[in-house]
Order: C-alpha cells, then sequence, then structure tokens
C-alpha cells in the first residue's frame, strides 16, 4: 500500500474544489435539480419550505449561477441523487 503525503492531499482536494466550482459542472447539476423538481411536481417555493433555503438561492442553483456547492450537496441529498466527478488533465 502506498502512503500519500499531505501535500499531496492538499493539491488532490485543490484539484477537486476547482472541477466542482466551473460553470459548467454547475450548469449540469442545475439543469438536473431542476428536472428533478418538476418530476416531483414540486414549486420552488414548496421546495423552498421543505429544504429551508430562499427561493432565490433555489432558483440560482437550478440555474448553475453563484450558489455555493454546500448548497447543491444538500439538494442532491435530498433528491436521493447521486454525481460522480471525474477528475481529468
Amino acid at each position: 500500500s502506498s502512503v500519500i503525503d499531505d501535500k499531496t492531499k492538499t493539491e488532490a482536494k485543490s484539484m477537486i474544489i476547482e472541477k466542482i466550482e466551473s460553470r459548467a459542472v454547475r450548469r449540469v447539476i442545475g439543469e438536473e435539480l431542476w428536472r428533478v423538481r418538476r418530476l416531483r411536481n414540486l414549486s420552488l417555493s414548496q421546495l423552498s419550505k421543505q429544504i429551508g433555503f430562499p427561493v432565490n438561492v433555489l432558483d440560482k442553483a437550478e440555474q448553475g449561477r453563484g450558489v455555493p456547492v454546500y448548497i447543491l450537496i444538500k439538494l442532491l441529498i435530498f433528491y436521493k441523487r447521486k454525481i460522480l466527478v471525474e477528475l481529468v488533465d
């Protein structure tokens, strides 16, 4: 088994954060969040009451705009959705 040093771990975390924060990833996640909400016949207002985030924040999340990653993750958990993140050069 190989030992991964702290510097390597820190660099890997940094790469993951960069990929997750990209606009393309946010847009794809937002589209999925919108699609799942519509399939469940939920309005943004209903979702807001259930999850505890303001409607405008949820709307931005679905549009893939300027929403912290933790909100996207909480929404994915709420909808019981998984996301695969692949790191590529």
